[in-house]
């Protein structure tokens, strides 16, 4: 799993990457920061490595039982 570089939507990225953990936000149009976040991954092997282990970990929240769990409960309460 890779880290993501990602501009920093009003919504979507900011609940999927944690900054500076597992990917890196940047804010809206800011091209050269997207590009630095980029050079900065593709530069270092052993951060861009650490990062995607964290995102692989992350990504767990998103497995599909898990996600069908909380929809259950949550039909349960309406």
């Amino acid at each position: 799993c890779l880290p993501a570089v990602s501009y920093l939507c009003k919504t979507g990225p900011k609940e999927i990457i944690t900054e500076g953990e597992n990917g890196f936000l940047v804010e809206p149009g800011d091209t050269a920061g997207f590009a630095e976040k980029m050079e900065l991954l593709m530069k270092d092997p052993i951060l861009r490595r650490q990062m995607g282990e964290k995102a692989a970990k992350s990504l767990q929240r998103f497995e599909s039982r898990k996600i069908l769990d909380e929809w259950e409960s949550f039909l349960r309460i309406y």
